[in-house]
């Protein structure tokens, strides 16, 4: 790390102007990959990614299952939705204007 960064780091961790960004464990990307399931219009599909997701891989599964019924722009759309629904919640619960 350059000096210039170091100064940066600590900077952010000596003063209350910096809030902490949500981790991984507060977005529940599995809660989001199950609620576009839930959202498939078609029974199939829809069965499919749900059954997906649960069990060892999931994750693997889920984007395995997307491919093969081609509805990946789908789900990157809905995901990118869900985030940014996240992020501007984030954003006002910490009084910080977003635009």
């Amino acid at each position: 790390m350059a000096e210039h960064e170091w100064e940066i780091a600590k900077r952010i961790v000596s003063t209350d102007r910096f809030q902490e960004l949500p981790t991984k464990f507060e977005v529940h990307e599995w809660a989001i990959t199950q609620d576009f399931s839930r959202s498939v219009e078609y029974d199939r599909i829809r069965e499919d990614l749900l059954n997906a997701i649960h069990g060892p891989g999931a994750f693997r599964n889920f984007k395995d299952t997307l491919r093969r019924h081609g509805i990946e722009s789908s789900w990157f759309a809905f995901r990118t939705d869900a985030l940014k629904r996240i992020a501007l919640g984030w954003c006002e619960e910490n009084q910080i204007v977003c635009e």
